[in-house]
């Protein structure tokens, strides 16, 4: 399916950003939580972020550069939320 949706033009923002995908989707699932895999990818996620914990896109997709999130100039505050959700969710216990 995704493949189709691409092959049509329609991408989904998180598609540029893979391991912001995987631990935030990752972070859903209580068990993996403490996997020490899961934890290397979150410590490197908390790694890219700025002294204010803001997020700088590393790499965009054209067809999004209209958006804060297809930007590479300044932080942004979807890809920002998006890590922090993941942080905190990844910290819960649950």
């Amino acid at each position: 399916m995704t493949y189709a949706l691409a092959r049509f033009g329609y991408l989904y923002p998180l598609v540029q950003y893979q391991l912001l995908k995987t631990v935030d989707t990752l972070s859903k699932v209580p068990m993996i939580r403490t996997d020490p895999r899961f934890q290397e990818m979150l410590d490197r996620l908390k790694s890219k972020q700025d002294s204010e914990g803001r997020l700088l896109p590393e790499s965009i997709n054209k067809s999004w550069s209209d958006f804060d999130f297809g930007q590479k100039k300044s932080p942004s505050p979807w890809v920002t939320f998006l890590t922090v959700r993941a942080i905190m969710r990844a910290n819960q216990q649950d």
